[in-house]
Protein backbone atom coordinates (compact mmCIF):
# COMPACT_ATOMS: atom_id res chain seq x y z
CA UNK A 1 0.00 0.00 0.00
CA UNK A 2 1.78 3.66 -0.94
CA UNK A 3 1.47 6.18 1.44
CA UNK A 4 -1.05 7.86 -0.27
CA UNK A 5 -3.60 5.08 -0.27
CA UNK A 6 -2.73 4.18 3.36
CA UNK A 7 -3.55 8.23 3.98
CA UNK A 8 -6.59 8.37 2.59
CA UNK A 9 -8.40 5.06 3.96
CA UNK A 10 -7.09 6.19 7.42
CA UNK A 11 -8.94 9.88 6.87
CA UNK A 12 -12.16 8.23 5.08
CA UNK A 13 -12.46 4.55 6.45
CA UNK A 14 -10.78 3.84 9.53
CA UNK A 15 -12.88 4.46 12.41
CA UNK A 16 -16.40 5.46 10.61
CA UNK A 17 -19.46 3.74 11.56
CA UNK A 18 -21.11 1.18 8.74
CA UNK A 19 -24.02 -0.95 8.30
CA UNK A 20 -24.13 -4.29 7.86
CA UNK A 21 -26.95 -6.56 6.32
CA UNK A 22 -27.14 -9.72 7.79
CA UNK A 23 -28.73 -12.47 4.78
CA UNK A 24 -29.98 -16.12 6.84
CA UNK A 25 -28.60 -19.04 5.06
CA UNK A 26 -31.02 -20.93 4.33
CA UNK A 27 -29.52 -23.50 2.19
CA UNK A 28 -26.24 -23.44 3.78
CA UNK A 29 -25.03 -23.42 7.46
CA UNK A 30 -23.56 -20.00 7.34
CA UNK A 31 -25.24 -16.45 7.44
CA UNK A 32 -23.75 -13.54 5.09
CA UNK A 33 -22.56 -9.99 5.77
CA UNK A 34 -22.99 -7.31 3.81
CA UNK A 35 -22.77 -3.82 3.50
CA UNK A 36 -25.50 -1.59 2.84
CA UNK A 37 -25.36 0.91 -0.07
CA UNK A 38 -24.13 4.05 1.94
CA UNK A 39 -21.40 2.08 3.54
CA UNK A 40 -20.13 0.85 0.34
CA UNK A 41 -19.78 3.89 -0.71
CA UNK A 42 -17.42 4.81 1.58
CA UNK A 43 -15.44 2.18 0.52
CA UNK A 44 -15.98 2.50 -3.61
CA UNK A 45 -14.90 5.83 -3.17
CA UNK A 46 -11.63 5.59 -1.49
CA UNK A 47 -10.84 2.39 -3.88
CA UNK A 48 -11.17 -0.85 -1.90
CA UNK A 49 -12.15 -3.09 -3.93
CA UNK A 50 -12.87 -6.92 -2.90
CA UNK A 51 -9.94 -9.40 -2.88
CA UNK A 52 -7.73 -6.35 -2.77
CA UNK A 53 -8.07 -5.55 0.77
CA UNK A 54 -9.13 -7.06 4.15
CA UNK A 55 -11.75 -5.07 6.53
CA UNK A 56 -11.75 -5.63 9.92
CA UNK A 57 -14.82 -4.63 11.77
CA UNK A 58 -15.93 -4.47 15.13
CA UNK A 59 -20.01 -5.30 15.64
CA UNK A 60 -21.43 -3.45 18.88
CA UNK A 61 -25.10 -3.82 18.20
CA UNK A 62 -27.62 -5.30 16.42
CA UNK A 63 -30.74 -3.40 14.61
CA UNK A 64 -33.71 -5.74 14.25
CA UNK A 65 -36.31 -4.83 11.60
CA UNK A 66 -39.03 -6.20 9.93
CA UNK A 67 -39.47 -4.34 6.50
CA UNK A 68 -39.11 -0.34 7.29
CA UNK A 69 -39.70 -1.02 10.75
CA UNK A 70 -37.60 -1.11 13.00
CA UNK A 71 -38.63 -3.82 16.21
CA UNK A 72 -35.35 -3.07 18.68
CA UNK A 73 -31.43 -2.41 18.94
CA UNK A 74 -29.23 -5.40 20.89
CA UNK A 75 -26.38 -4.07 22.35
CA UNK A 76 -23.09 -6.78 21.56
CA UNK A 77 -21.26 -7.30 24.84
CA UNK A 78 -18.35 -10.06 23.87
CA UNK A 79 -16.11 -11.43 26.40
CA UNK A 80 -13.96 -11.43 23.80
CA UNK A 81 -12.67 -10.16 20.12
CA UNK A 82 -13.73 -13.18 17.68
CA UNK A 83 -11.60 -12.98 13.95
CA UNK A 84 -12.70 -15.28 11.22
CA UNK A 85 -9.91 -17.78 10.13
CA UNK A 86 -7.22 -16.72 7.17
CA UNK A 87 -9.29 -17.48 4.02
Amino acid sequence: MSDNERRVIEEHVIGKELRLLLMPGLLTYYDNLYFDEESRAILRDVGVFPDEYRIKVRLTEVEVRSGAETKGVLKLYPYRDIEAPEA
